[in-house]
């Protein structure tokens, strides 16, 4: 039994590295490995789809309702509505898990996404929308827990650090899609039903492809299913060798979860942090939850959910150029993800302090470009007439936007190149950093306990942060908002470099 804990335990500490090598060997090894990882890329895609879409379909939805247009409040509440639908799904996700399995979970969470992407397609009415965003929003927070360890457990849990960067990764690539794809559809009637409208066919596609895999052999374990779980175990990896000593792994992990009081698929985070040991709560607090706020009050889920219109307070009015522009943030985020996932494993405070440093800066710049845009639209009129405008021959750009009878010079090119320098400097550190520390949080047993409480407080934070972006532009200005994300960022820079 010694030798077998031994052995268990050396396998273990290579939980979180990042053997990309090693997760490509085993992923390729069968045909039910493959669905998996093809299931997972999939999966990742339509996360990054569902909660990125909706930046690109606001302005839109703006054109087409005076009542959204003149409403703030309500512009917050469909932006935010898919976060707040994840975090109330996360608190849950636990027993769903526990009752139904990873995989009914995933195909439960495929079928909520449908019905909201049907919601919102035939919406009449922004509470509706905000109603089929909701239902998305509980798809997105099934997904985005399960998903990942629902791979991990079928292939490795060794690999579960190389399956959050790459799941991340794919939300970002997801992000990119939405808006490459939102612009084929910007000539139609109502072209932000058509954007919110495409992700029911990869989510269809998803559903089929999950009805042809097994059931998590942990789960199946945690049944009393041994012999099940043993079956599944072999049909994932190619060696008798391979299959035995994950199957080894996973017994005694599920033993070291139970002297704990059970994992993230057993029960509810809320119920697994009273059980928890009060020491693992101050490191969960104190690390994770302030590494969190970092990350969250450097403002990426603003850039990411508001892009274009962050385009269009630079100074570009027209929609189908902003979205456009908001291209160049989205992709190069993909671009600085896989950069920053290649050498994820070092420098890491280097890195830190980098990324703070270099989105403080870009904040910085944004703002200043925010308050140039502002200056111009309040004297432009006396200063430019149409006359004297090359854009009244037509021209009107992205360097263009009317106001009143005349037409001023705008920002939005400036705010597009800031915007994606701001993601580049994001993702090598404040991007990837939490993701690892995620997958390497020890004890190992009070892991799922801690993946699920961050990634809820991760979605609770892009919903605040969405419900009061606009509120903040009202109080303070487009260019104050930002100046206060940069005030963030700069707090955080002198936290790291001084411990």
């Amino acid at each position: 039994m010694e030798m077998r804990r031994e052995k268990a335990a050396d396998y273990l500490q290579k939980v979180g590295d990042m053997d990309f090598k090693g997760c490509w060997y085993t992923i390729k090894s069968t045909h039910d490995s493959m669905r998996i990882a093809l299931s997972s890329v999939i999966g990742g895609l339509l996360l990054g789809f569902n909660t990125g879409v909706i930046s690109s379909a606001l302005p839109y939805i703006k054109n087409n309702s005076r009542h959204v247009t003149e409403d703030h409040w309500l512009q917050a509440f469909l932006v935010g509505a898919a976060a707040a639908g994840a975090f109330v799904s996360l608190t849950i996700v636990g027993r769903v898990n526990d009752r139904l399995g990873p995989k009914t979970s995933l195909l439960f969470a495929d079928f909520l996404s449908i019905i909201g992407i049907i919601v919102s397609v035939f919406a009449m009415s922004p509470v509706a929308l905000v109603i089929g965003r909701i239902f998305v929003g509980l798809a997105v927070g099934m997904t985005f827990v399960t998903l990942p360890l629902y791979v991990s457990e079928a292939f490795s849990s060794r690999y579960l650090g190389v399956l959050f960067c790459t799941n991340s990764l794919l939300i970002t690539v997801g992000q990119f899609f939405s808006n490459f794809i939102s612009l084929v559809y910007t000539e139609k009637t109502h072209p932000w039903r058509w954007m919110v409208g495409f992700a029911i066919y990869p989510t269809f596609i998803h559903l089929c492809l999950l009805q042809s895999l097994y059931e998590c052999p942990k789960w199946y374990y945690q049944k009393g299913e041994k012999y099940l779980a043993y079956m599944v175990t072999q049909h994932t990896y190619y060696t008798f060798e391979e299959a035995k000593e994950a199957f080894l792994v996973m017994d005694l992990s599920i033993d070291a979860e139970k002297a704990v009081g059970g994992s993230l698929l057993e029960g509810n985070v809320f119920t697994k942090i009273r059980k928890a040991p009060s020491n693992i709560l101050r490191r969960l607090l104190f690390k994770h939850i302030a590494l969190q706020a970092a990350q969250q009050l450097a403002g990426i889920n603003v850039v990411i959910n508001f892009g274009p219109t962050i385009i269009q307070m630079a100074g570009t009015t027209l929609t189908r150029t902003a979205l456009m522009l908001s291209l160049v943030p989205s992709g190069l985020n993909v671009v600085a993800s896989i950069i920053s996932i290649s050498f994820v494993d070092r420098y890491r405070r280097k890195r830190m302090i980098t990324s703070l440093f270099g989105t403080f800066i870009c904040l910085l710049l944004l703002s200043g470009v925010l308050h140039s845009a502002s200056v111009k639209a309040s004297c432009g009129v006396k200063n430019v007439t149409r006359n004297g405008c090359p854009a009244a021959d037509g021209l009107l750009d992205t360097n263009w936007y009317l106001v009143g009878d005349g037409y001023l010079i705008g920002d939005g090119q400036s705010a597009a190149i800031l915007l994606g320098a701001y993601v580049i400097f994001y993702s090598i550190g404040l991007g990837t950093i939490p993701l690892i520390r995620r997958s390497k949080m020890r004890p190992l047993e009070h892991r799922d306990i801690r993946i699920g409480v961050t990634s809820a407080l991760d979605w609770l934070w892009n919903f605040i942060l969405s419900l009061l972006f606009l509120f903040f532009v009202d109080l303070l200005g487009s260019a104050g908002t930002f100046m206060l994300f940069a005030g963030f960022s700069l707090i955080s820079l002198v936290l790291v470099v001084c411990t």
